[in-house]
């Protein structure tokens, strides 16, 4: 609004500048007068409007002051608050650091446990197959033992019972000889 009030100065002047090319200068004094109270009314009334302009522009000012201050005290609050951040995050990435360690001493810890009970497995497995081989050959060995050929001892005297029945066929040792003869191909003979 301020600036609306030069325009009418300019206008004066202009004025002015006219009259002082025209008729003389006593001739124009009380018409110069007249408008010069017109121009003081008129510049009266803007001096009135200035200064309720310039007291709008002290309020602004200093309300513009106070959202400054208040800024001011926000963007050091704001500040403080980051440093706070700023510090948990620190914290926390150092937690994760102390974990991340941790973890890793545990997956060590638990690599080496698995592999002492794998170690542990594999030596009873070893342990269970040296038994069982032991048992396998103690075995064996009663086998080796008892007489080889008492297998073919039993085989032949069933021959000679078969043979016998076959030259006195009765009806009971006609039992007996299918009896044997289930007896000989249960053993694998024929």
């Amino acid at each position: 609004e301020i600036p609306t009030l030069k325009p009418p100065r300019r206008k004066l002047q202009d004025y002015l500048s006219e009259k002082a090319g025209g008729s003389s200068e006593s001739d124009n004094i009380p018409t110069l007068k007249t408008e010069m109270k017109a121009k003081r009314t008129e510049a009266d009334s803007f001096k009135g409007e200035i200064e309720s302009l310039s007291t709008e522009l002290d309020k602004l000012t200093a309300e513009n002051k106070e959202t400054a201050n208040k800024v001011d005290k926000l963007t050091k609050k704001r500040a403080e608050l980051q440093k706070q951040i700023n510090a948990l995050f620190g914290e926390r990435d150092d937690v994760k650091k102390d974990f991340s360690r941790q973890w890793a001493r545990f997956k060590k810890f638990l690599d080496a446990l698995n592999k002492e009970r794998d170690a542990d497995r594999k030596a009873r497995e070893e342990q269970y197959r040296k038994e069982r081989e032991e048992r396998e050959r103690l075995l064996e060995e009663e086998e080796m033992k008892k007489k080889p050929w008492e297998a073919e001892i039993a085989l032949c005297d069933q021959l000679i019972a078969y043979l016998q029945n076959l030259q006195n066929p009765s009806k009971e040792k006609k039992e007996q000889v299918a009896e044997d003869n289930t007896v000989v191909e249960r053993q694998g003979g024929t």
